[in-house]
């Protein structure tokens, strides 16, 4: 028995009975995630719901898989699974704005929080899940969804607070963790504003070309700015066709993709 936490249209937050699992989605895309007392939060499926296919990510393989998102403080790694408490969760109809409504702050004493624009403010119908973590007794992370209500896309971004000193690097907004795929192939598009430099003088043009490599093969990156060398962008599927999965990064500094066999 699931419990409807926040609908707008056929976009729509749900609780599992005893409130340890949640899912947002629309007719869609559905995904679902997971709190457990020493595993912290994990992706428990994500759903293509015209076709019926599920991705689920294998735990068991890596204490970060699953893991929904990662960074470096000081020296150490961590993700969601990492988390030691489960501070609250919250889930909105979101204003027209984009911006998310004040009250799902819920800021503490001694911790200062403003609203902050989403990072693709719109109009459209749309709801939030809103999941805030601690981490390390050093931060305080917001792992932040939304979902509208037309089209087969999720947002996804963190809200960071440290509760002492100490060096924030590395973070990484979204994991993917997949389970079940063979040969998971990997395609992006190259060489967007460094078309003009070091282009050889004959034979294929490199620059502005779908690339398709095994998964692990290359590492994207984005280079002096956000498109120099890739689009901040890729789609993931196996090679012998079918469902997969696209990343866009609303971002507009430097960045970098990165994959490992688990």
């Amino acid at each position: 028995m699931t419990q409807l936490l926040a609908a707008c249209d056929a976009a729509f937050v749900v609780a599992d009975a005893d409130h340890s699992q949640w899912s947002i989605g629309n007719d869609h895309i559905r995904k679902t995630l997971a709190w457990r007392e020493g595993e912290g939060l994990f992706l428990e499926t994500l759903e293509h719901v015209a076709t019926g296919h599920i991705w689920r990510a294998q735990r068991r393989t890596d204490a970060q898989a699953g893991g929904e998102f990662s960074l470096r403080w000081n020296d150490a790694i961590l993700s969601a699974r990492q988390a030691v408490t489960l501070l609250g969760v919250r889930a909105e109809t979101d204003a027209p704005s984009g911006r998310l409504p004040d009250d799902l702050l819920h800021a503490e004493p001694g911790r200062q929080l403003a609203p902050r624009p989403s990072p693709l403010a719109s109009s459209a119908s749309s709801v939030t899940l809103r999941l805030d973590l601690r981490l390390a007794d050093a931060l305080e992370v917001a792992l932040c969804l939304r979902a509208r209500s037309d089209v087969a896309v999720l947002e996804q971004w963190l809200e960071v607070t440290a509760l002492r000193a100490g060096v924030l690097s590395r973070v990484a907004p979204l994991t993917i963790s997949i389970d079940g795929m063979a040969a998971p192939v990997l395609h992006w598009v190259r060489e967007l504003q460094n078309h003009g430099m070091g282009m050889p003088a004959n034979g294929p043009y490199p620059a502005f070309q779908v690339r398709h490599e095994p998964l692990g093969a290359v590492k994207l990156e984005s280079g002096l700015r956000s498109t120099w060398h890739e689009i901040a962008w890729f789609a993931l599927d196996e090679d012998n066709g079918g469902d997969g999965l696209f990343v866009g990064l609303s971002y507009s500094g430097r960045w970098s993709a990165d994959a490992r066999a688990m």
